[in-house]
């Protein structure tokens, strides 16, 4: 009888592991890496000589090693692919992105990591005279390139008054170059750090940030972009404990001294500590 007991209990153990299916970070831990989609962004997430780097895939690494994570393979996409691309199972995160509303209700939003204002990329001499979003809506001919797929600069300038009408979308920021140096577009918007990070880069003559340039305000307080690493819905304990470690990470001696080097200081951390995706998330 006892022999027969035990052999149950054997049984119902056998059928519950057989019924639990791996979870995404227990596969991570298991294989020692995750894949993080990106879109080869400077200064956040991109590919130099072959190997992914940036200000946000350094702090991911760190944050994954201390989960028992030790490598990111990257898959590079569009910007647009991002969401879709994580929600298909393409890869297990995403590299950060502006946390929007509509946003929220795609993808499960880390706690931000930074905040930034944003900036435009003009030709040289600054021909059209743009310092601010309504210097643009001011003139109907200006035409400005934002990254297709991307909310936060485009609400931004909506915001300001500038129509649709003058927006021309690009699949990423050295597509978006190439036309202001043709003059199929007046200007770049993108995030300040990002802008100059590419500047810096391309080293090109031809190109300057648009300065001064005045942030677009809303209640008299400047309108800023607040990004966070993606997961799905489906990983909530992926994502909390990845948050959790996050937060505790965030604005630490160590983390500033690992991202300063891409041009990311206190100034796009303090905002950013201080703020929760609960009170992004809100329309």
């Amino acid at each position: 009888m006892k022999s027969r007991m035990v052999l149950a209990l054997a049984a119902i153990v056998a059928m519950a592991g057989v019924g639990h299916a791996e979870t995404t970070l227990e596969k991570a831990r298991r294989q020692g890496y995750v894949t993080m989609g990106f879109t080869n962004e400077i200064p956040y997430s991109y590919s130099e000589e072959g190997k992914l780097t940036g200000a946000d895939t350094e702090v991911a690494r760190v944050i994954l090693a201390k989960m028992g994570i030790p490598e990111i393979v990257g898959v590079l996409t569009e910007f647009q692919s991002l969401i879709p691309g994580v929600l298909a199972g393409r890869f297990d995160l995403n590299s950060t992105m502006y946390i929007r509303p509509a946003r929220c209700q795609q993808i499960d939003f880390t706690d931000p990591v930074w905040a930034v204002g944003d900036a435009v990329i003009v030709k040289s001499g600054n021909p059209r005279k743009i310092h601010s979003y309504k210097d643009v809506a001011a003139n109907p001919e200006i035409k400005v390139g934002v990254l297709a797929g991307g909310t936060g600069n485009v609400d931004h300038m909506k915001a300001d008054g500038i129509a649709e009408s003058q927006m021309v979308y690009f699949p990423n920021p050295e597509s978006a170059l190439a036309g202001v140096k043709t003059g199929r577009i007046d200007g770049f918007a993108s995030t300040a750090v990002g802008n100059q990070a590419l500047l810096d880069k391309a080293k090109d003559p031809d190109l300057e940030r648009a300065a001064p340039f005045r942030q677009p305000e809303k209640d008299g307080k400047p309108l800023l972009g607040f990004g966070g690493f993606g997961f799905r819905f489906d990983d909530k304990d992926f994502a909390a404990e990845f948050n959790q470690r996050l937060i505790a990470f965030i604005g630490t001696p160590e983390h500033l001294a690992l991202v300063r080097p891409f041009g990311i200081t206190e100034e796009e951390i303090k905002p950013a500590k201080a703020t929760k995706t609960a009170d992004l998330s809100k329309p």
